[in-house]
């Protein structure tokens, strides 16, 4: 055009026109399928291709920019849904431009550019290149070579428009079947969506949540936040050995998790409505999964070299939760208990001081939630000294806190020190209460841990390094008793049947159907009358054995204990001698009862030797006057 004589003036009148034509085209153009609107579209099409070429040239002449920007935002506004490729590469190549180096260029492009790209994520079109785009626009904001000086609008712009869309887009990919190209494309996006968090800065944040005017819909913004990152820490995207994008990914994670916890609490501030205590526990739920995480646990040398340099985003976050939980008032706090006391109790688990020294105390805090008069209804009874008898608020909690205790020890929670550092923190604790029935209370729980855990750790390291039946009929036994004396029903039970099943195992028939007889007597109902079996089959009687555990090789639930052994049909003394010999190699066994020396009592030995069953007289008696079976009588 240049060259065709024009007058600079002429000139310029055009060059001003054309892109005011080219926008009216885009305004203009029609959805149908007749011959002017192909040929519209292959217009449209060039003019997305080529105007990127004299963007850089014009940009130099700043009256004419002037016009031609606002004709460029025309332009990205009305591109039609069949030419989105082309406009995509319309918005690459001019994010690549001297044009969005200049920031009255940007603030005026980057919403167009980022609402065509909402467009394409939320409808699903051209993903693998709008992810490219997105990355490039990084790169030319925030890279190393960049020559622009991105402000706090450029970041509000890009949270405001693609934040919440790349979320649902991350949760619907997370949805669909896996495959080679949907992998690479969710780890695109997985990885925008790190690094549009993390440049969210606390102000920006707070900008961001004022759109959400109703609480409702605040809510299902945090929900949604919430559980996108507890997927994403229990099922990384990332290789196990990106260590340092992990450890970047968790960073972020934890910064927002500490922006929201700040939002629940201002803005939710009734838990016990339904949509607000989802909120409250949701955040609860994405914490403990950010903190017990496997990416944190630092169980490889490698990895705790690693960390050493790293700050613990364990204890920062569980430090998130306290903040929280100790700004709720008591009626607040009981809205939680019991169903957080598991994920708590799981964080403690974890093998770091720090943690359970900050954690632990939450616990006591439950305990006095718990007796708080405005949250518990006292129950009759007296179950404790002093006549102190604990609210209906409080069973629930002990009950939940020893049941999930016995889950978490026994899928591999928790070790040897847990009850030292939860018996020494409480212990600083307590005295400090001027409540006398909260440090009962208090003392009653140390108590149980410290039994319980002992025989969790037992019954848990037989199961993993031991193979012998008996050890873990004993182990369990001693659990099933511990519970049975604490008068909690349901692990009693539990471990009824735990026991139940070893037995069976073993081929101790008897001793299981006694051990299911413990069961039904719980369950006060009247024997039913088997004795059809007894009185019909004939049974080998089998002989019994006393065998006494001495040697300090023994492990300690066995040192100095004695058993009662059913034989097995036909097996004698020697059989059964030799059947111990197999489970425990190194124990010397012997029929005669002698104190070991001191060199002996380091070792194992077994003290074996038949014994006969007595008849209970009262048994005898009850049936002295029926005419039963002489089988059935014993």
């Amino acid at each position: 055009l240049r060259c065709h004589n024009y007058k600079d003036e002429d000139f310029k009148d055009l060059l001003r026109k054309t892109p005011l034509l080219v926008a009216s085209l885009f305004k203009k153009q029609t959805d149908s399928h007749d011959e002017k609107f192909k040929l519209t579209l292959k217009c449209l099409g060039a003019a997305l291709k080529y105007f990127p070429m004299v963007v850089d040239e014009l940009s130099a002449v700043s009256r004419l920019f002037t016009y031609f920007r606002v004709e460029l935002t025309e332009i990205l506004v009305n591109v039609p849904q069949k030419l989105m490729m082309q406009g995509l590469r319309f918005v690459e190549s001019l994010i690549n431009s001297n044009v969005f180096v200049r920031q009255e260029c940007r603030l005026l492009l980057l919403p167009c550019f980022l609402r065509l790209l909402k467009n394409c994520i939320e409808t699903g079109d051209e993903l693998d290149l709008s992810a490219s785009v997105i990355l490039g626009l990084f790169d030319i904001l925030y890279g190393r070579n960049s020559t622009c000086k991105p402000d706090n609008c450029d970041v509000e712009n890009i949270v405001g428009i693609l934040l919440r869309p790349i979320m649902q887009l991350v949760v619907r990919m997370s949805d669909s079947s896996p495959s080679p190209n949907n992998q690479d494309m969710k780890l695109k996006y997985v990885a925008i969506l790190i690094a549009i968090l993390d440049k969210l800065t606390a102000c920006s944040y707070s900008n961001y949540i004022k759109r959400f005017g109703h609480p409702v819909d605040l809510a299902d913004f945090l929900t949604e936040m919430f559980m996108l990152i507890k997927d994403l820490v229990e099922n990384c995207r990332f290789a196990p050995d990106w260590f340092h994008l992990i450890f970047v990914q968790n960073s972020v994670f934890l910064k927002i998790l500490s922006f929201a916890a700040e939002t629940v609490r201002l803005r939710f501030a009734d838990p016990s409505r339904a949509v607000q205590c989802t909120v409250y526990k949701d955040f609860f739920q994405t914490c403990v999964a950010f903190i017990i995480q496997k990416h944190l646990q630092p169980k490889m040398a490698l990895d705790k070299r690693k960390l050493t340099h790293k700050k613990d985003l364990r204890l920062a976050c569980a430090n998130e939760i306290k903040a929280l939980w100790t700004k709720m008032d008591a009626f607040r706090k009981s809205e939680f208990i019991p169903n957080l006391v598991g994920p708590i109790l799981c964080v403690t688990l974890i093998s770091y001081p720090e943690l359970r020294r900050s954690t632990i105390p939450l616990f006591l805090d439950m305990i006095a939630t718990t007796l708080c008069p405005s949250t518990s209804s006292q129950i009759k009874g007296d179950t404790l000294k002093n006549n102190c008898a604990p609210s209906e608020k409080y069973l629930q909690f002990e009950r939940e806190f020893i049941s999930q205790l016995d889950i978490l020890v026994d899928s591999g929670y928790g070790d040897e020190h847990y009850a030292d550092a939860f018996i020494n923190i409480m212990n600083d604790l307590l005295p400090k209460h001027k409540d006398n029935k909260i440090r009962k209370m208090g003392d009653r729980l140390v108590d149980i841990v410290r039994r319980l855990m002992r025989r969790l750790l037992e019954y848990r390291d037989v199961k993993q390094n031991h193979d012998c039946i008996d050890n873990r009929l004993n182990c369990v036994f001693n659990l099933m008793e511990f519970y049975k004396e604490i008068e909690q029903v349901e692990l009693y039970v539990r471990y009824c049947y735990k026991l139940y099943h070893f037995h069976s195992q073993a081929g101790n028939f008897v001793e299981a159907a006694w051990t299911l007889k413990l069961h039904a007597d719980l369950l006060h109902r009247r024997m039913a009358q088997f004795y059809d079996n007894i009185i019909n089959q004939k049974r080998a009687e089998p002989e019994h054995f006393y065998v006494l555990f001495c040697g300090k090789d023994f492990p300690a639930f066995l040192q100095k204990r004695s058993f009662i052994y059913r034989g097995q049909p036909f097996e004698r003394i020697g059989d059964f001698n030799n059947r111990m010999v197999a489970q425990y190699p190194k124990a010397t066994i012997s029929s005669k009862w002698e104190e070991p020396s001191d060199s002996q009592s380091s070792s194992q030995m077994l003290y074996i030797r038949k014994v006969d069953p007595m008849i209970d007289e009262s048994l005898l008696n009850q049936f002295s006057s029926r005419n039963s079976n002489g089988h059935v009588n014993w």
